[in-house]
């Protein structure tokens, strides 16, 4: 970790160690009441809940091992924001080969989001407690919006690269 913080690096081996049991209740007993779950290509959970619900699911369909490396740890108030990468093996319940996928936590940078029936390419801008974003664009023809809730915007992906001509 970046930054020394004992209770985020205890939380962070407890919600691992919930995730490789594999038992949704170990889960949801690791949840706050207001989390707010990304998952890829789909809309935000927000909710112990929804996530405990999402979690059952993904369970029942799949057994999955984890490897989470806490890069930041950030405390504002009552909210921590974890900041981390991961390596996942995910294995279909039913057989068939097993899945791999490697990724990156929460973080600031430029997404893909769905506004209504379009799609638009905007960077995003994580806020101290983790639950408003600003949306804004490099091109200053477009607007900006601050203190957006992260549940009422659909991330579809993160641009890794772009390019343009000079």
């Amino acid at each position: 970790m970046s930054e020394t913080h004992p209770a985020g690096e205890n939380l962070h081996n407890l919600y691992v160690t919930a995730i490789n049991s594999n038992d949704t209740q170990a889960v949801a007993a690791r949840l706050s009441d207001n989390v707010v779950f990304q998952t890829p290509g789909e809309p935000e959970l927000v909710g112990k809940e929804a996530v405990t619900e999402w979690a059952s699911s993904f369970f029942e369909a799949f057994e999955a091992h984890w490897d989470k490396t806490e890069n930041l740890f950030e405390v504002s108030g009552d909210f921590a924001i974890s900041r981390y990468t991961y390596s996942a093996r995910i294995q279909p319940r039913e057989g068939g080969a097993p899945m791999e996928e490697f990724g990156k936590g929460v973080r600031d940078g430029i997404y893909v989001l769905r506004a209504d029936d379009a799609l638009v390419v905007k960077r995003v801008t994580l806020k101290p407690g983790g639950r408003k974003i600003t949306i804004s664009s490099d091109n200053s023809a477009y607007p900006s919006w601050d203190d957006v809730d992260r549940s009422e915007i659909q991330v579809v992906g993160r641009v890794i690269w772009f390019g343009r001509a000079v």
